[in-house]
C-alpha cells in the first residue's frame, strides 16, 4: 500500500485513503492461540505457545533514558544508520548489560524521527528478562528480534510415485498408516484403582493398531491437557484389533485419543468426470444494474455480492474445484441469461426421438460442413445448446450424427443469443499442494469488463458422495481420457500421485458472505470429497504399480528410395 491511495473495498471504489502504512507478517507473531471460540484447532481443546525469537538487526551501542514510573517508559536512542527506521510499534528489542544471566526484552510503544518508546515485557525464567533500565544506561549491543519462519519441506498433501506415467496401481496387497480420532471416557478400575478406558477401543474392518511409539499416539482430557503415554499402560488384543488403556489418572470424560493403526486392503477412490458443467454469473458490483427503463437494463443483479462473483471482477470463480478445462465463456446480448449457441433438431432417430438421448459431452459432426462440436445441454425435447471444436460453422437443413449415442438429426434452426468472450480470460484449475480449491478465469489486461451476464462451461472431477475410498491414485482416474482430460498439479500429471488432498465443497453465491478467494469462504464438508482417514506422516506405503515406458523407433531410407519405420 502507498500513503494517501484511495481504496476499494470488495471492488468497489471508497471515500477512504490510506493515511499511514504499517507492514505486519508472520515475523510480527508473538504467540498463536486456538480454542473452541476459533472452531476445532486440529484434535486439541485448546492450544497456546510463545514464539521463541531470534536477533535480524544489531543496531551496536544505544541509550536508554531511566524508566518513567508513571508510564514504565524508556526512551531509546541509537547512532546505527539502521534505527529507528527498521524499527515499528510492537517489536521487541534486546539487550544486555543489566546484570541478568538472560538478555533484557523490551516492546516497542511508539517510533519517533530519532528514537523509539519501550516498555518492559514478562521475564520468562531462563529465556528473558522483563526488566528495562531505571536509570540513564548505555548498552552494547541492542538488537531487534524477529519471529523465525522455517521453510516447510512437507507442504503438500501428496506423493509422486517412483515413476512417472503410471498405468495402473494395485492396493490389494498395501497397506497404509492411517492416524484416527476416538472420543472416550475415563473411568477408575474397582480392582486396580487405576483409570482406564470407559470400554475397549476396536479397531474398524482391516485395520489394526500399531505399537506404541510417542509419535503414535496422543491422549487428551477434556481441558486440553495431555496425559504422558508409557508402553506399559497400553493393552493389545484379539490381534492387536482391541486396545484398552490403563493408569490415566483420575476418572474424567469428553477425552480425545489420536491413535495410529495400520489399515490392509485400501481402496481407491473413484473420480467422475463432469464433462459438461456451468456457472451462470449474473451478479454486478454497480448499484445502477437491474432490468428497467430506471436501471442500467443490463439484466444484472445489484448487492452485496463477494468479490469473485461478479461480471466486473477481473477473477471470476467458477464455485467448483478440479476444474479439468474450460469450455466456453459466453456473454448474453440481452437481458436474458447468457448461452452457448442453440441448436434446434427434428428426425432424431433414438429411441424417444427427444435431445435427451444425445450423451452431453458426446461429439456431433455436420454431414455437409463438417463441424464439430460437443453436446451442452438439452433445453428442450427438440433443443440443444452446443460448444463449437472446429472452425466450420453448422448449416440449418444439414444432418448431424452424434459419436457415441450413433444419433441423427436434421438441423432445423441455428440460433446466437451470446457473444463467446472466451478470448478474453485466462484459466486456473485451482489444484494447488494442500487441497483443490476452486477453479477460476481471469479477465486479460486489454480487456474490457462485461457488461452482461455470463455463463462459464467447464468440466470438472468430482467424487461421489457414497465414495468411501482411502487413497486417489491412477485408477481413481480409469474414466478420464488418459491422453487428453488428465489434470497436471506443479508440473506433474495427477495419475502419477498418491493424492490425499480434501476437495473444497459447492460454493453457493450469497449477499453478506466470505468469498470463495477467501480461507473462510471455503468449506471441505461435501460428503465423499476428501479421504475418509488421516495419513500418518513419516510411515511408509507398500504398493504394486506398472507404468508405460518410452520406445525408440527408426526411420529410414531402403536402398529402393522409400521410408521405412523400425520398431
Amino acid at each position: 500500500f502507498i500513503t494517501n491511495e484511495p481504496f476499494e473495498i470488495n471492488g468497489i471504489a471508497n471515500n477512504r485513503v490510506a493515511t499511514a502504512i504499517t507492514s505486519f507478517g508472520m515475523q510480527d507473531v508473538k504467540s498463536v492461540y486456538g480454542g473452541p471460540d476459533l472452531g476445532n484447532v486440529g484434535f486439541a481443546k485448546t492450544f497456546n505457545g510463545d514464539i521463541i525469537q531470534k536477533p535480524i538487526i544489531n543496531f551496536e551501542g544505544a541509550k536508554f533514558t531511566a524508566k518513567d514510573n508513571a508510564t514504565g517508559i524508556c526512551t531509546v536512542t541509537s547512532e546505527s544508520a539502521l534505527f529507528p527506521s527498521t524499527v515499528k510499534v510492537g517489536n521487541i528489542l534486546s539487550f544486555g548489560g543489566l546484570g541478568n544471566n538472560v538478555p533484557s526484552f523490551a516492546r516497542v510503544t511508539e517510533v519517533n524521527t530519532n528514537d523509539v518508546k519501550v516498555t518492559g515485557v514478562t521475564t520468562v525464567t531462563g529465556v528473558a528478562s522483563g526488566a528495562i533500565p531505571t536509570s540513564d544506561t548505555i548498552v552494547s549491543s541492542l538488537r531487534l528480534q524477529s519471529s523465525p519462519l522455517e521453510r516447510s519441506t512437507e507442504n503438500r498433501l501428496y506423493a509422486l510415485m517412483p515413476k512417472a506415467f503410471i498405468s495402473d496401481v494395485d492396493l490389494t496387497s498395501s497397506t497404509l498408516t492411517i492416524r484416527k480420532t476416538f472420543d472416550v471416557d475415563v473411568v477408575v478400575n474397582g480392582n486396580t484403582g487405576l483409570g482406564q478406558l470407559s470400554s475397549a477401543l476396536t479397531a474398524g474392518v482391516n485395520e489394526t493398531f500399531l505399537p506404541f511409539d510417542e509419535e503414535r499416539y496422543v491422549f487428551m482430557r477434556s481441558d486440553g491437557t495431555t496425559v504422558a503415554l508409557t508402553d506399559d499402560m497400553f493393552n493389545f488384543s484379539t490381534g492387536n484389533t482391541v486396545l484398552q488403556l490403563e493408569d490415566l489418572g483420575g476418572a474424567t470424560t469428553g477425552c480425545t485419543l489420536i491413535a495410529t493403526l495400520a489399515k490392509s486392503k485400501p481402496t481407491a477412490k473413484i473420480k467422475r468426470l463432469n464433462r459438461v458443467n456451468a456457472t451462470v454469473v449474473n451478479y454486478s458490483k454497480d448499484s445502477a444494474s437491474g432490468i428497467g427503463a430506471t436501471s442500467l437494463n443490463d439484466g444484472l443483479t445489484s448487492g452485496n455480492f463477494p468479490i469473485g462473483t461478479r461480471v466486473q471482477d477481473e477473477k471470476i470463480s467458477l464455485n467448483e474445484a478440479d476444474v479439468v478445462k474450460i469450455l466456453g465463456i459466453f456473454e448474453s446480448n440481452n437481458t436474458s441469461e447468457a448461452s452457448a449457441p442453440k441448436m434446434t433438431l427434428t428426425s432424431l432417430n433414438g429411441p424417444s426421438g427427444k435431445t435427451t438421448d444425445l450423451v452431453i459431452g458426446e461429439q456431433l459432426v455436420g454431414e455437409n460442413s463438417g463441424a464439430v462440436a460437443v453436446v451442452a445441454e438439452s433445453v428442450t425435447d427438440a433443443q440443444i445448446t452446443y460448444i463449437t471444436q472446429n472452425e466450420t460453422a453448422f448449416e440449418e437443413g444439414e444432418v448431424i450424427t452424434s459419436k457415441e449415442s450413433s444419433i441423427q438429426g436434421l438441423i432445423t434452426t441455428l440460433d446466437n443469443p451470446s457473444r463467446n468472450i472466451s478470448s478474453s480470460y485466462t484459466f486456473t484449475t485451482g489444484q494447488k499442494g494442500s487441497f483443490y480449491d476452486y477453479g477460476f478465469i481471469t479477465r486479460k489486461s486489454n480487456a474490457k469488463p462485461p457488461k452482461k451476464q455470463l455463463k462459464i462451461y467447464f468440466q470438472n472431477g468430482f467424487y461421489e458422495a457414497t465414495d468411501d475410498g482411502d487413497i486417489t491414485v491412477k485408477n481413481s482416474y480409469d474414466s478420464f481420457n488418459y491422453s487428453k482430460d488428465i489434470p497436471m498439479i506443479n508440473g506433474e500429471y495427477v495419475t502419477d500421485t498418491l493424492d490425499i488432498r480434501p476437495k473444497v465443497s459447492s460454493y453457493t453465491v450469497l449477499e453478506n458472505v466470505r468469498s470463495p478467494f477467501e480461507f473462510f469462504g471455503r468449506t471441505f464438508t461435501a460428503a465423499g470429497s476428501s479421504a475418509k482417514n488421516i495419513l500418518a506422516s513419516d510411515e511408509s506405503i507398500n504398493l504394486t504399480f506398472s507404468h508405460f515406458v518410452g520406445r525408440v523407433d527408426r526411420i529410414f531410407l531402403n536402398k529402393n528410395g522409400r521410408f521405412r519405420v523400425q520398431y
